[in-house]
C-alpha cells in the first residue's frame, strides 16, 4: 500500500472515532503545521550520514547497506504521548 493510500485510510478512520479523539487529533496537526519542525526536517532526496538503525523485526541495520538497494522510510516516534 502506497503511503499517500494508507494517510487516506487513517484520514477516514479518524472521522469514525470519538468527537475528543478528532479534537485531540486535528489540534496537534494544528500545533504539528505552525511549528519549524517540517521546514528543519530530512526532505526526500537528503542525504544523512550512516547509522545503526533497528527495522521492523527489532534487527540492527546499517543504512549504508540498504543505500541504492530499496526505497528507505525512516519514522522516528515519540518517548510519550
Amino acid at each position: 500500500m502506497k503511503i499517500e493510500s494508507k494517510l487516506a485510510q487513517m484520514r477516514e478512520g479518524i472521522k469514525k472515532a470519538p468527537i475528543e479523539i478528532q479534537q485531540t487529533v486535528n489540534h496537534a496537526a494544528k500545533l504539528l503545521k505552525q511549528s519549524d519542525l517540517v521546514k528543519n526536517a530530512i526532505q526526500l532526496g537528503d542525504t544523512i550520514d550512516n547509522h545503526m538503525l533497528l527495522n521492523t523485526e527489532n534487527q540492527p541495520v546499517s543504512l549504508n547497506e540498504l543505500k541504492g538497494k530499496k526505497n528507505l522510510l525512516i519514522t522516528f516516534y515519540r518517548g510519550g504521548w
